[in-house]
């Protein structure tokens, strides 16, 4: 799924448009390359906003276990992003 957007206005700059199309596209691409139980947590956590308890009963792991998931998926998409040089 698509999980990043982006607002544009009628006075938006081109350029900035087309760089913040550019810079979902990548982050969509690098959310993607996440193992599986790294990215399903991250997904729920930052795009659809569930507490730890509600991902933890969403894909039936302890709260700890959605935790670490969660600060693993971050590490890995900002070591994806910086490999691409956009941090």
């Amino acid at each position: 799924p698509h999980v990043a957007q982006t607002a544009t206005s009628v006075d938006a700059n081109p350029a900035k448009v087309a760089e913040q199309h550019e810079l979902n596209d990548v982050l969509q691409e690098c959310i993607q390359t996440l193992p599986e139980h790294y990215r399903m947590v991250f997904v729920l956590r930052t795009f659809e906003q569930l507490s730890y308890d509600e991902i933890a009963e969403t894909v039936g792991c302890p709260r700890g276990t959605v935790k670490s998931r969660l600060n693993q998926a971050r590490t890995q998409l900002r070591d994806a992003l910086r490999d691409r040089s956009v941090l």
